[in-house]
């Protein structure tokens, strides 16, 4: 089977991103993790469905065949008041690799 063959979806893949196991308590704590930044970022891969990536929505709009969008679940409801957002140290340090990140994008694309 190859990793074309795989199919993982948007919840199993922000489990995947974030190294917790595929469960319904991780899902609904990633995508509202995924939410809060989701304005700039996207998750997806690049050829293989189980190395879950966030590349910048600009970089994806310009580059749309480089990458493959995860597919939404559409039975899985998560709202903001399910669950508190994940405040540990390890999610901050997360948010401002992300905010780096675009920075130097945005920086190589002028």
């Amino acid at each position: 089977m190859s990793s074309s063959d795989i199919r993982i979806s948007h919840t199993h893949a922000a489990c995947i991103l974030f190294g917790n196991p595929h469960a319904r308590e991780n899902e609904k704590r990633h995508l509202l993790k995924l939410d809060d930044i989701g304005h700039m970022f996207t998750l997806c891969h690049c050829g293989d469905p189980e190395r879950p990536v966030l590349m910048t929505n600009a970089y994806l709009n310009k580059h749309p065949s480089h990458y493959t969008e995860y597919l939404h679940e559409n039975n899985l409801e998560i709202s903001k008041d399910d669950s508190i957002r994940d405040s540990s140290p390890e999610y901050g340090k997360l948010c401002k690799f992300y905010l780096i990140l675009v920075y130097l994008l945005y920086v190589m694309q002028r």
